[in-house]
């Protein structure tokens, strides 16, 4: 058996320490890199950027700042959450767009938060971050649940390198 994939989270928290800021150059902030290192050695990448990424970091990976309720309820669909994290993401998916199966890039599928279901009831209504959906032309977004692994329709258009 062999390895194909690299699968990773980003921290929301250390890509952008306080509001209005985000740094992904430099050392461990390149994800550009991460992606043209996974390529040259023939791996595919599947991003999981969050916002929220686990449970076993401070925050869940939140940006500390954004967890002080100045910013409403953290993991809801308000505006005032979506000001809080959108900078992070527009920047962290300008990035990975270029990077995607379906441009030759070696990202095959994008997570979309993580252990997200036990927060409502019905989680079908409540899915997370509906402005990520626009980024990724082809790009599969997913979303992990309790027991389930739902995939967008986008991972059967791929067309595998």
């Amino acid at each position: 058996m062999g390895m194909n994939t690299l699968s990773f989270y980003n921290h929301w928290g250390f890509h952008a320490p306080w509001p209005d800021a985000v740094k992904f150059e430099g050392g461990a902030h390149d994800i550009a890199r991460l992606y043209e290192i996974s390529q040259n050695v023939g791996l595919w990448c599947s991003a999981r950027p969050g916002p929220y990424i686990n449970a076993g970091l401070n925050g869940g990976g939140h940006a500390l700042w954004s967890t002080t309720g100045e910013y409403g309820t953290v993991r809801d669909n308000s505006t005032k959450w979506t000001v809080a994290w959108k900078l992070y993401t527009d920047k962290f998916d300008e990035i990975t767009a270029r990077y995607q199966a379906s441009e030759n890039g070696t990202v095959v599928m994008y997570q979309i938060e993580n252990e997200f279901a036990r927060q409502w009831k019905d989680a079908n209504k409540k899915f997370p971050n509906e402005v990520q959906y626009q980024y990724g032309k082809y790009l599969p977004y997913f979303a992990a649940r309790r027991n389930t692994f739902p995939v967008s329709p986008r991972y059967l258009q791929l067309q595998w390198r």
